[in-house]
């Protein structure tokens, strides 16, 4: 931010073009230093590499700083985006976005749900908890999500039905556990990984 142009081409754009070294962390703190520039060009830069990142590990350091950023100059771009990706990993990645910035998707949403790409259903259940504006015309299609042969896409519809308190949704939780199925439905963002709710 200091350095200004030079900087940011010379070393930041730089980082995340060549994507050599480093984690997650690296690139979304070099994206974070880029949307400081409050230019509406470098949102759609960011965006760009995002979607042209070949390694996961600078498309999610990217997707975190994109959620993390104050600019409220970056949803419409986003959602933009969202609409002109093919890419089920790049969908997941700008959906989630949405969802973690509270951002109606719009019918999207519901085409993605009924993708057959388990990727793509499964970054759309998940959204759906955070992102839908309106619950109702996804309400079917995530209940319909609970029986599916996929297990990421039956975990992310499941812990959408239960947030938003799908009787459904709690009757198939019980049953599992009835049953003895001990199945991973969901991990909490926020303890990283240590605590998970089982049924």
């Amino acid at each position: 931010m200091v350095g200004g142009e030079v900087v940011a081409s010379k070393l930041l754009w730089t980082a995340i073009a060549e994507a050599t070294l480093g984690l997650e962390g690296r690139f979304a703190a070099c994206a974070l230093a880029l949307l400081a520039d409050r230019a509406p060009a470098t949102v759609d830069r960011v965006i760009e590499a995002l979607i042209a990142a070949r390694k996961p590990k600078v498309r999610n350091g990217l997707h975190k700083a994109l959620v993390m950023t104050d600019r409220r100059d970056v949803d419409e771009p986003v959602r933009l985006a969202l609409y002109a990706a093919e890419a089920p990993e790049v969908q997941a990645a700008l959906l989630a976005i949405l969802a973690a910035r509270r951002i109606d998707p719009g019918p999207i949403l519901g085409a993605m749900l009924s993708d057959g790409r388990p990727a793509a259903v499964r970054a759309a259940a998940a959204s759906a908890a955070a992102g839908a504006a309106d619950r109702n015309p996804h309400y079917q299609v995530i209940e319909s999500l609970f029986t599916s042969d996929e297990p990421v896409v039956r975990a992310a519809a499941l812990r959408t039905g239960l947030i938003w308190n799908s009787i459904s949704a709690w009757r198939t939780c019980v049953a599992q556990a009835a049953a003895g199925k001990a199945t991973r439905w969901f991990t909490s963002r926020r303890s990283m990984g240590r605590r998970r709710c089982r049924c």
